[in-house]
């Protein structure tokens, strides 16, 4: 898949994607071959999103969504920022947010309790900021994570048909990985898992229940620099 919304990692061989399966059982091969991967980066300042098929594993490299709201630019990242202007419901979000004194950011941060932030962190401007708006604004984080993930999430969507019939798309089951900081507390986790629920992100698909991983953002890139070097992984190793 080629155009302005979409940009491609270096290219992926047959044999990489075999050594990627291999461990599977052919059972489990068989569901992730009609699966749609998606993976969301989603950044204390800015957010990413990639996809593939993994039957198309070995023809086409990784999309990477590069066209968002709020610019004319191929941007591989969108910042993490919302506004809600004037009590509006929906927000405003990512390249739409100037930022101003009423751009809300950092606000990933506040799903973590203060006492399991370090002093310099929990009495930092930009999250200072960020809790003056929510109150301002009557929202916990886990409200604004979840509106952030929903604008983000409509719009994956909405690239990824723009070059497949609805049909085919709807064909397949996906498999979201979303990534969270390797030292966030159990607690921080299950909100985030909660906060993409709200999102929509694990709506009911005819395709088949979505899945969704919680990856730590050091196992996310460890994984990715694995199969980028075409390296075996075999079960119990990660």
């Amino acid at each position: 898949m080629s155009g302005k919304y979409m940009k491609k990692s270096s290219e992926v061989s047959t044999s990489k994607r075999e050594k990627y399966l291999g461990w599977m059982t052919k059972s489990r091969q068989t569901a992730m071959h009609n699966c749609l991967i998606i993976g969301i980066d989603f950044g204390t300042t800015f957010s990413g999103v990639s996809w593939i098929t993994v039957a198309r594993f070995n023809k086409e490299d990784i999309n990477v969504i590069t066209d968002w709201p709020g610019t004319r630019k191929d941007e591989a990242k969108v910042p993490t920022r919302l506004s809600y202007e004037n009590g509006a419901k929906e927000p405003l979000w990512g390249f739409q947010v100037d930022n101003t004194e009423q751009a809300l950011q950092w606000f990933k941060l506040l799903l973590l309790k203060e006492e399991d932030m370090w002093k310099d962190l929990r009495e930092s401007d930009q999250l200072v900021k960020a809790r003056r708006l929510l109150r301002d604004w009557v929202k916990t984080a886990e409200d604004c994570i979840a509106d952030y993930l929903r604008a983000l999430w409509k719009h994956t969507l909405k690239m990824i048909r723009k070059g497949h019939a609805d049909y085919l798309i709807e064909s397949l089951q996906f498999h979201v990985v979303l990534t969270v900081p390797a030292i966030w507390k159990d607690y921080a986790r299950t909100a985030m898992q909660q906060a993409a629920k709200r999102a929509g992100i694990l709506e009911h698909r005819s395709a088949g229940e979505t899945t969704l991983i919680i990856a730590p953002e050091p196992e996310a890139a460890g994984l990715t620099a694995l199969l980028e070097h075409g390296t075996a992984i075999s079960p119990g190793e990660v």
